[in-house]
């Protein structure tokens, strides 16, 4: 999966669980209400503690964790993105030098 798409599914999913209103322990649901699947967005999420899961299979949203794992994840998204424009954008000014030298 790309790294883009994981991260929109990674918003989708805190958002269903929002929207469900799963954003405490008493408050939590089942991923089927909430209309969540499991999946790899799902499991990063609770790998990063930003979804909790209660003893009986519901899950909710810490929030202050979320906000901080999602801002991580744009954040490493973002930095890898100006690091591809900058080698981009370097062979392009490079490669003309290059082939005028031979």
């Amino acid at each position: 999966m790309s790294g883009a798409f994981r991260i929109y599914r990674e918003h989708r999913v805190v958002a269903r669980l929002r929207k469900a209103g799963a954003t405490s322990p008493e408050q939590a649901v089942d991923l089927g209400k909430a209309g969540v699947r499991p999946g790899p967005a799902l499991d990063t999420l609770c790998k990063g503690k930003a979804v909790l899961k209660t003893d009986e299979d519901h899950f909710y949203v810490d929030e202050a964790r979320a906000a901080h794992v999602l801002t991580r994840r744009r954040q490493w998204a973002l930095f890898f993105f100006l690091i591809l424009v900058i080698l981009w954008s370097a062979y392009m000014l490079l490669l003309p030098a290059y082939l005028m030298s031979k």
